[in-house]
């Protein structure tokens, strides 16, 4: 049971680290803590299941026109990396 939470929880820092509504709430930066992972619901017609949880995380949030100070460590054809 304990195995079944641990690996929950890495899916789920791994789904919140890639697929955060960004547009609303900003870039996720870190997942700190999982506070509670409620009792699921079955989607009907989908086979989906939704669990409601409760996290805190880091988030970054530029906004337009916004200057941000860094150092460019590297840069190729596409981008550079702060």
């Amino acid at each position: 049971m304990v195995f079944i939470y641990f690996l929950l929880t890495m899916i789920l820092y791994q789904f919140l680290l890639h697929y955060f509504d960004y547009f609303r709430y900003g870039f996720v930066i870190a997942v700190t803590t999982i506070d509670s992972i409620g009792s699921g619901q079955i989607l009907p017609g989908r086979g989906f299941v939704n669990y409601p949880i409760k996290y805190k995380a880091i988030v970054f949030r530029p906004i337009k026109g916004e200057v941000i100070e860094a150092i460019v460590t590297q840069v190729n054809k596409v981008s550079f990396l702060m």
